[in-house]
C-alpha cells in the first residue's frame, strides 16, 4: 500500500512539473519572439497600430494557442496567492461597486445603461466584448492569461480613468517603493476574485475565464478603511 501510493505520489509530482516545465517554454518563447519582431527595432514596425497588430499576432500566436498549458500556469499563481483574511470589504467605504450583471439582458450587452466611464470600462472588458476594440486591441490583453496579471492591467485603466493626474503621479510615485500585496478573495480559478492593498484601499477585481484563454472582467469593488 504504501509503494502504491509512493508510485502514486512521484506520478502526480512528475505530471505537475511536466506542466509547469510546458509553460515555462511557452512563455520564454514568446518573450524571445517579442524581443526580436519588436523589442529590437520597433520602428520598423511603422506606426503604433502595426505594433498592436504584432503583439496582437505575437500573443495569438504563443499564448492563446497554447491556452490549455496556460490556463494550468495561471491555476497555480492563482492559488498561491496569500488569502484575504478578517477583512469585511461590505463594511467598508465604498469609493467604487460595480457589477457587469446589471448591463447583461441574456446574451446581449446593454450599452445603452452605462452611466459613467466605470460602466464603459466594466462593458469593454466583458466576456462578451472580446473581438471588440479597446478589449481585442489592448496592448497586453493575450496576456491576460495571467489573473494577476489582468487585475494589474484593469487596475491601472481604472485609476487613469477616475484620477486625476496629480494623484495618478503620486500613487505611481509611492508604488515603485511600495508596490500593493495581492491576495485571493476565492479558490474559483475560473472565476478568481483578487484584492490588491495598498495601506488604505483594497481593488477587488472579480474575473472570469473565458474560451478564447483570457480573463475577462465581470466586476470590481474598490473600497477604503478610511
Amino acid at each position: 500500500m504504501i509503494k502504491k501510493s509512493l508510485l502514486l505520489f512521484l506520478f502526480l509530482t512528475s505530471v505537475c512539473a511536466y506542466a509547469a516545465s510546458d509553460a515555462d517554454k511557452i512563455l520564454s518563447d514568446y518573450y524571445r519572439a517579442v524581443a526580436k519582431e519588436i523589442g529590437d527595432n520597433p520602428r520598423k514596425l511603422g506606426g503604433q497600430d502595426a505594433i498592436l497588430t504584432k503583439y496582437e499576432e505575437l500573443g495569438e500566436k504563443y499564448l492563446l494557442a497554447n491556452k490549455t498549458a496556460l490556463h494550468k500556469k495561471a491555476a497555480e499563481i492563482f492559488t498561491s496567492l496569500p488569502r484575504l483574511e478578517g477583512v469585511d470589504i461590505e463594511k467598508l467605504k465604498r469609493i467604487a461597486w460595480k457589477d457587469s450583471k446589471q448591463f447583461i439582458d441574456g446574451d446581449a450587452v446593454r450599452y445603452d445603461k452605462t452611466k459613467d466611464k466605470l460602466d464603459d470600462l466594466i462593458l469593454s472588458f466583458h466576456e462578451y466584448s472580446y473581438g471588440v476594440p479597446p478589449f481585442s486591441r489592448h496592448l497586453f490583453v493575450t496576456r491576460w492569461w495571467n489573473p494577476v496579471e489582468a487585475g494589474q492591467r484593469l487596475r491601472e485603466l481604472v485609476f487613469k480613468k477616475q484620477l486625476s493626474r496629480e494623484d495618478l503621479e503620486r500613487r505611481n510615485f509611492n508604488e515603485q517603493f511600495s508596490p500593493p500585496l495581492v491576495y485571493r478573495m476565492n479558490d474559483d480559478v475560473e472565476k478568481p476574485s483578487i484584492a490588491f492593498f495598498d495601506g488604505r484601499e483594497y481593488f477587488i477585481l472579480e474575473l472570469k475565464y473565458t474560451d478564447v484563454g483570457i480573463y475577462s472582467l465581470a466586476a470590481l469593488k474598490w473600497v477604503s478603511e478610511k
